[in-house]
């Protein structure tokens, strides 16, 4: 072995020898600035320091320093004066910083660089168990002589030191999470699950939900609010369900809404969308009403056997009541609402009477309850239909793809129950039950049309087939 390289190898394990139970290394711990959300200026061009320039960074009446050490904002040592998550612990008595996580305490503050986005501290260690010194690490190095890792038994005793910056963004989503599940009503939600109160409802993670939507992608959304989106979402089972992401929710009386959500999850009925489950963890909760549905203005929706069902059916406590936040819930149904809740803010069986007859004349206009388009922009299709009964003109609006002269009377009849459901007050309007009667009413005639106009079309042929076979002799016999 050349001398040269033997003095070195002897160097080294001097060094190492050298090692006792409090031995200091310092460590440079790179933080994202991202997570911290910082940005340094260049150089000020007055002339003044880089330390003067960092000092000024610290929030207004807060301490930025401890000793010699500078701690600029989102640091800080009191409460107030950092970013949750970057909290430092100043020890007045030696004058040293720490940072203040409590599964690394240990952690001396020596420097925080902002323009860097780096922090220098020092990690105190007892021992290393390793018997050679000439390894390199695939992660970053320890101040010379000594870098991270080891060799023997091939373990990596300092690669499972967690990264400051990864520890404090895992730590705060992981206590946002926590936070929200607890103020949307998820221990409530939990206790009940346990207590087998409830068994139908699933609490997806928010990664599931993201992974089931392509992260909330814009190609997945549904339908669109203003009151939030709906997006398709695929689980991993290939279940296909919808996600419903909301804006704004009223969480005043969580109680109540995990009650609903509960009784929301229970409901088996054929036309109502059954609710599979939420997602509590975020700030507003995300629900995951339906299986695969096709959107029919708005929340009535068909499956795959054209079987009709009511969404958003319920969950009344989750839409806000003040006023401000009641212009934003307006703003999503405009054109279905009725007039009496829009003047009283007082929902009645009568409202739901309402917005019923614009979905009646949705499907015999075949237009949407707001013009979108035309010289009629902007206008409801209710105010317009009215108009039109009024001045006795309703057949120029309905859809011609229906109009068919046998067909003129039940549309009238359809119309005419469209206009009783948009009465201006609740009592002029009839009731639902009666609604659904004449609609059956309505659809047997219906039948009883296609019936007979089957069995004059099978006449005409008959007569035709007949006429056809004749014998020319008998014909002039």
């Amino acid at each position: 072995m050349p001398m040269q390289s033997t003095n070195r190898l002897q160097t080294r394990r001097m060094a190492w020898s050298s090692l006792t139970g409090n031995t200091k290394l310092l460590l440079v711990v790179v933080i994202v600035a991202a997570t911290l959300f910082l940005e340094h200026t260049a150089a000020a061009a007055d002339g003044t320091t880089a330390a003067t320039r960092i000092r000024s960074m610290a929030l207004p009446g807060c301490p930025d320093n401890c000793g010699d050490t500078v701690i600029p904002y989102p640091f800080g040592t009191k409460h107030g004066c950092f970013r949750e998550g970057f909290n430092v612990t100043c020890d007045n008595n030696n004058q040293a910083a720490y940072l203040g996580w409590s599964a690394i305490r240990s952690l001396k503050v020596l420097g925080i660089n902002l323009s860097q986005g780096e922090a220098l501290v020092q990690k105190r260690i007892t021992m290393w168990c390793i018997n050679d010194t000439d390894v390199q690490s695939p992660s970053f190095k320890l101040m010379s002589p000594y870098l991270t890792g080891s060799s023997e038994m091939r373990l990596t005793s300092m690669n499972v030191i967690i990264h400051p910056f990864i520890l404090v963004k895992k730590r705060k989503l992981a206590k946002d999470k926590e936070r929200f599940f607890v103020e949307n009503g998820g221990m409530i939600l939990y206790q009940q699950s346990l207590s087998r109160q409830v068994e139908t409802v699933t609490i997806f993670t928010l990664e599931v939900l993201k992974k089931a939507t392509n992260n909330f992608d814009k190609s997945r959304e549904l339908g669109k609010g203003g009151q939030g989106t709906v997006y398709k979402g695929i689980l991993s089972d290939k279940k296909v369900v919808a996600v419903k992401r909301s804006k704004v929710i009223n969480m005043s009386q969580k109680e109540e809404f995990v009650q609903e959500i509960i009784i929301l999850s229970q409901i088996n009925h054929k036309n109502v969308v059954r609710l599979l489950g939420c997602c509590l963890e975020v700030e507003v909760p995300i629900l995951v009403p339906w299986r695969c549905q096709l959107v029919k203005s708005l929340n009535i929706l068909l499956d795959e056997n054209d079987m009709a069902k009511v969404a958003d059916f319920g969950a009344s406590r989750m839409l806000p009541k003040d006023a401000i936040q009641l212009m934003t819930m307006v703003q999503g149904t405009w054109g279905y609402l009725d007039p009496e809740y829009l003047q009283e803010r007082k929902l009645t069986e009568k409202s739901d009477v309402y917005s019923f007859g614009v979905v009646l004349l949705e499907l015999i206009t075949r237009k949407k309850a707001i013009y979108s388009e035309g010289p009629e922009e902007g206008e409801s299709l209710a105010s317009s239909f009215l108009h039109a009964m009024k001045d006795n003109r309703v057949e120029g609006i309905l859809d011609t793809s229906i109009m068919g002269e046998e067909m003129v009377e039940l549309l009238q009849e359809v119309a005419e129950l469209g206009r009783q459901c948009l009465s201006v007050k609740g009592e002029d309007r009839p009731s639902m039950a009666q609604v659904a009667d004449k609609l059956k009413a309505v659809r047997t005639s219906w039948r009883e049309l296609l019936l007979l106009k089957r069995y004059k079309s099978d006449v005409v042929i008959e007569r035709s087939s007949v006429t056809s076979d004749v014998s020319p002799y008998v014909a002039f016999g």
